[in-house]
């Protein structure tokens, strides 16, 4: 489980305990901290491209790994923006 304090980052790859071995979301990526509602989530990137959301105060999420291609692309994109403002 997630601990209250423990920090995420983008990227991360987490297993949802609450899913059995044959649920798709089983694996997903965290991209970031939300709200649906009143409740705060993690929001993730489903094996389908859907964000799938986890409640943070009532999880069983464990991170298991990271994508370093998330890393990789969001310094492709930091690139290509700086090239497109240096045009200008």
């Amino acid at each position: 489980m997630i601990e209250k304090g423990q920090r995420l980052h983008p990227g991360d790859i987490l297993r949802n305990d609450w899913a059995g071995e044959t649920n798709p979301e089983l694996y997903t990526m965290y991209v970031k901290r939300g709200k649906v509602g009143q409740q705060q989530t993690f929001d993730c990137l489903a094996y389908n491209g859907q964000m799938t959301h986890f409640g943070v105060y009532d999880n069983r999420l464990v991170v298991v790994g990271h994508l370093d291609e998330y890393d990789e692309f969001i310094k492709a994109l930091s690139k290509l923006r700086s090239m497109k403002q240096d045009r200008r």
